[in-house]
């Protein structure tokens, strides 16, 4: 195995038509690998795209021109090179080639434009004209107002506000002075549609422009500030900060595996999560949920994107994101919200399954860190949950959680829920755990979960069907082919000879080309994280082999909407980049190939490796388990396994190696100090 190159990927031909996401903690870019804009999104029809610094958008769009009307976009790029902090965008135009490069920075809300210029005739035109649209995010109370736009000269500067909120203000300047700046009121073609300034400059030859656009929805004095430290800073120390950041992320648990797809597949699913990682001051940092449609928090996504980003390393994102949830969950009695907007306001309170995966996450990531703090901050926030509002509203008098799931539906709401109930399983085996951990004691919550476990074996499942129900609805089983119908599997409720009849009749009857269907019914629909967890259940099961066919038809939809993104569905419908997609494929891989039980605030760690049969070895390097690093080596031995161990840096850790998934013997545990390595064979 050789290590592969991961960046940049390079985007031509009809790739270029698809959406790519730049961003940074404050702010993001989606444009088209052209470099031009079109109209996308529902949530705001056709404004989720163009430039934003949440919780404001600031343009449509901008667009380039050399001479009179070409335009750099189209046949005019002629490749796009995508890094994880920066878009270069190659053009060829009446012989002269340019070069474009977006840029965001990590903390600021500013975009960078830098235009290079090669093979340029003196004299030639060159311009720039840009959409302006201040507008609020999705579910504000504010309403949008006319752009009011003026341009000082003295400082090559353009300002635009709101004329209805005078805070809302973005600023553009260049490096140079214009020749002209133009207030257009014909758009050149439909897609310009907004608030229209036009900077027009005569090339001197070979050269650079630079262009930077700050924005704020509290002021002038934001914008300025933002502003003012970005054209200062110089551009290459923040292109190398950005990128020592990017190649850290590949660093920390670090995949090399034979197959080329899933080293890249793995590394941008980490990309991925970075890119949809966003702060706002008053709410904390917390991945979102995807683009175009999703740019703000989820309760029921949070719980899912933590698995992902604690199997990559990404351990401050996870508790980050707990944390910001968690915050609003106080608030309301321990209720998970399901979705939280950028400026603050929730949507919708949450739906019954949401406060129980909140809790399975929280255990966790403390399983995964170690975070003693961390634990007795969201520790009253769970009990709270459970107490409150899975107990005394869910469930009342009875042993069943009664609430709206994660299937959105007709008949959404009605009944018991599968998903709800497996859920909140979880969730009471988790408050157990964490109740010991605490210094309480954990037997009502294990004496709950016995229970709960009775009441869905009696009510869920159909033993004529060989199946649960997804849903019960007036003691009457619903059967409508939806994919919760794995939810006992991937938490391990059902016993071996239940779970290999479910699986039966999921692999024949719920499965199609592209994995497990949305709705078998229908034959509708395929999710890529709905793979990831049908993977991640075949594993808990040791269906090994099944398990990896979902997993490899999740990789499939790496780039299948947009280069180096993981996408909400495998149609062209949702979002191009969705954080549980990528959560999912990391999480289940890692569950494939080593399924780890850690315990970092023990120093201790469970691992069962497992190697698909084409594959000669693999190693995940400096896995993070709490504060220590670990490297682990697994390569093919004959029909056994060598499991080669490395304390790369941290505390000690105590390892235990079994071999139940490869049918071999040789079950061995040893304590690693720090730079320590020891091989494990097992036969």
């Amino acid at each position: 195995m050789r290590e592969a190159r991961l960046l940049p990927i390079e985007v031509r031909g009809e790739e270029l038509k698809r959406p790519l996401t730049l961003s940074g903690r404050r702010a993001y870019l989606i444009s088209l690998g052209d470099g031009s804009f079109v109209p996308m999104g529902w949530h705001i029809p056709g404004e989720m795209g163009g430039f934003w610094a949440p919780p404001l958008k600031v343009l449509n769009g901008f667009w380039a021109c050399v001479g009179e009307g070409s335009w750099l976009m189209g046949d005019a790029c002629k490749a796009a090179k995508v890094y994880p902090w920066l878009i270069r965008r190659r053009y060829e135009v009446k012989g002269m080639r340019l070069e474009r490069a977006d840029y965001i920075p990590k903390w600021e809300k500013a975009l960078i434009l830098t235009f290079n210029f090669k093979d340029v005739e003196p004299g030639t035109r060159f311009s720039v004209m840009f959409s302006f649209n201040l507008r609020p995010v999705w579910y504000s109370e504010e309403e949008d107002g006319k752009d009011l736009i003026s341009y000082e000269e003295s400082e090559s500067l353009v300002r635009v506000r709101d004329e209805r909120n005078s805070n809302w203000v973005s600023l553009l300047w260049s490096s140079r002075l214009p020749t002209a700046v133009e207030l257009m009121t014909n758009p050149p073609f439909e897609e310009a549609r907004g608030y229209l300034v036009e900077l027009a400059y005569e090339l001197e030859g070979e050269g650079s422009l630079k262009m930077i656009i700050s924005a704020t929805h509290l002021g002038l004095k934001g914008a300025l500030l933002y502003l003012d430290k970005m054209s200062k800073t110089p551009l290459s120390k923040e292109l190398r900060d950005r990128a020592r950041e990017y190649l850290e992320l590949a660093r920390v648990n670090s995949l090399l595996t034979p197959s080329h797809a899933f080293n890249l597949a793995w590394y941008w699913s980490k990309v991925n999560l970075e890119w949809l990682t966003h702060y706002q001051p008053t709410m904390g940092l917390g991945v979102t949920a995807g683009h175009p449609d999703y740019p703000w928090f989820f309760g029921c996504d949070t719980a899912y994107i933590t698995l992902g980003l604690l199997t990559s390393g990404m351990h401050e994102h996870a508790k980050s994101s707990l944390k910001l949830i968690g915050g609003y969950a106080a608030k309301a009695d321990g209720r998970v919200p399901h979705e939280i907007v950028t400026n603050g306001r929730v949507y919708n309170p949450g739906d019954a399954e949401e406060t129980p995966l909140f809790v399975r996450s929280v255990y966790l990531t403390y399983l995964w860190t170690g975070d003693r703090a961390f634990l007795e901050e969201l520790y009253p926030i769970c009990v709270a949950g459970i107490e409150n509002y899975v107990l005394g509203e869910l469930c009342k008098d009875r042993e069943l959680p009664k609430g709206p799931g994660i299937i959105e539906d007709e008949e959404r709401g009605k009944g018991f829920n599968l998903d709800v109930a497996c859920y909140t399983y979880a969730a009471l085996l988790s408050m157990a755990s964490m109740s010991e951990e605490v210094g309480e004691s954990g037997s009502r919550w294990r004496d709950l979960a016995r229970r709960l476990k009775s009441a869905i074996e009696s009510s869920f499942w159909d033993e004529e069907e060989g199946m649960y129900a997804e849903r019960v609805v007036d003691g009457r089983r619903v059967f409508k082919g939806y994919w919760v119908a794995l939810m006992p599997l991937e938490v391990k409720l059902s016993e071996e000879a239940k779970a290999s009849r479910v699986f039966k009749r999921l692999e024949r009857e719920y499965s199609g080309p592209y994995g497990l269907y949305l709705n078998a019914a229908k034959r509708k629909g395929f999710m890529p994280f709905i793979n990831g967890l049908m993977a991640v259940a075949e594993f808990n099961y040791n269906r090994n082999l099944k398990g990896w066919r979902y997993l490899v038809k999740l990789l499939w939809s790496f780039g299948l909407r947009s280069p180096a993104c993981f996408p909400e569905f495998y149609e062209e419908e949702g979002c191009y980049l969705q954080a549980w997609s990528s959560a999912l494929f990391n999480y289940s891989l890692v569950c494939g190939l080593l399924m780890p039980t850690p315990d970092a605030g023990r120093r201790t760690l469970e691992l069962s490796p497992w190697l698909p049969p084409q594959w000669r070895g693999f190693r995940l390097g400096r896995i993070k388990v709490g504060k220590s690093l670990l490297s682990v080596r697994v390569k093919r031995l004959g029909r056994g396994l060598s499991v080669r161990l490395k304390l790369d840096e941290g505390p000690p850790l105590t390892i235990k190696v079994s071999p139940v998934r490869m049918g071999l013997r040789g079950e061995e545990e040893l304590l690693l100090l720090e730079g320590m390595e020891r091989e494990v064979k097992l036969r």
